[in-house]
């Protein structure tokens, strides 16, 4: 199959599930969504522990992010593409 047509086959259902998201009414939220599972706050930060636990996912996204962007004369990864 040629990219553009690939492309186009990708790209159109995108175009019209969100042409319908727009057109669909709001779904309300309840307000007890807000209430997230540790509403404690320690050093200032409100919802500490639901910040916190956020902190491992940065740690290992900016570790990938020294890998793919140091200078290197070896190929990162088995296959180049």
């Amino acid at each position: 199959m040629p990219r553009p047509k690939a492309a186009l086959l990708l790209l159109t259902p995108a175009v019209v599930i969100a042409i319908i998201a727009l057109l669909l009414p709001l779904i309300p939220q309840p307000m007890s969504y807000h209430q997230f599972a540790d509403q404690r706050a320690w050093l200032g930060i409100p919802n500490f522990g639901d910040v916190a636990s956020n902190l491992p996912f940065a740690l290992v996204g900016i570790w990938g992010l020294i890998f793919l962007l140091r200078p290197s004369t070896q190929n990162r990864f088995a296959d180049p593409r």
